[in-house]
């Protein structure tokens, strides 16, 4: 496909997925010539499924000033066009390999990890996010013997459920199970949906991502403040919050004075690749990484 071709109809696929994921709409090509964009479909997937994509890295700070954790992005490039991840994300799961793409971002991360364990420390930690669907035994048996492989520990990759996600089929003893062996678990989004309590209270969390969409509003905002306060004052505490998206400094002022304790955002850090991740750790919480 030539280059013009596929960026102009990426570009029309792009804007239909995320009208169908922002808006809660269903997915329509009225209107455009729907050959020519499952054509791009096609291309995407095919590529990502073959491995043509990398892991890139967001650190999250502790307000203490440590960088001992970051959040794993899936970053895939097509003629010079870097794919939205909600696009890739979208495609794999109305067209059925997200199993496939699940298990080969994990493979990667753990590739990965080889390295940033001995540059970073062995109590470093990744989030990897995971359609709580396809948290299975299947599933926990390739974490586990993954892991093996390659000499980690269950401490170094946590695992991401996404809030808004179908938790139906989720299982709290599967994922105590792995927690019984180190492995720790993340509630992401938290704040965009009002079950966001019963999830809470249902499940074994470990850390709660405050959503971007509360954290930029949250020093103008007392209902989004009210969120915060309410996670981190109302319920047992026995998991830490993340604030996820902080890119300003009176984000990162409010949520300080909100009792939040680890950041994670371009109020001091960029997205880094894995060797980026590893040489500008330590200046990330000086906020120098960003330079």
């Amino acid at each position: 496909m030539e280059k013009e071709v596929f960026v102009s109809d990426y570009e029309k696929l792009r804007e239909i997925i995320l009208n169908s994921v922002i808006n809660n709409v269903p997915f329509s090509t009225k209107g455009y010539d729907a050959d020519a964009l499952k054509k791009v479909g096609r291309e995407i997937a095919e590529s990502a499924l073959v491995g043509d994509f990398e892991i890139l890295y967001q650190p999250q700070v502790n307000f203490d000033g440590t960088v001992k954790s970051a959040e794993a992005f899936v970053n895939q490039t097509l003629y010079d066009v870097e794919i939205d991840r909600r696009v890739l994300d979208f495609l794999a799961r109305t067209n059925k390999f997200e199993t496939e793409i699940s298990g080969l971002t994990f493979a990667k991360i753990c590739r990965d990890m080889e390295d940033i364990v001995k540059g970073l420390g062995d109590d470093y930690m990744i989030m990897f996010k995971l359609n709580p669907t396809l948290f299975t035994d299947e599933f926990c048996q390739y974490y586990c013997e993954t892991l093996i492989d390659h000499k980690l520990k269950p401490e170094n990759i946590a695992i991401a459920f996404s809030q808004g996600a179908n938790f139906e089929t989720l299982s709290a003893e599967l994922m105590e199970k792995l927690k019984s062996l180190g492995t720790r678990f993340i509630l992401d989004n938290y704040g965009l949906e009002q079950n966001d309590f019963n999830t809470l209270q249902s499940f074994p969390f470990d850390f709660v991502k405050i959503a971007r969409e509360v954290t930029s509003k949250i020093h103008q905002s007392d209902e989004q403040q009210q969120i915060v306060e309410d996670l981190m004052h109302g319920y047992h505490r026995n998991f830490k919050v993340v604030a996820d998206g902080v890119q300003s400094e009176q984000e990162f002022e409010t949520l300080q004075n909100l009792s939040a304790r680890m950041i994670q955002g371009y109020v001091f850090s960029n997205i880094f690749s894995k060797e980026e991740l590893i040489e500008k750790s330590s200046t990330v919480s000086k906020g120098l990484a960003l330079q």
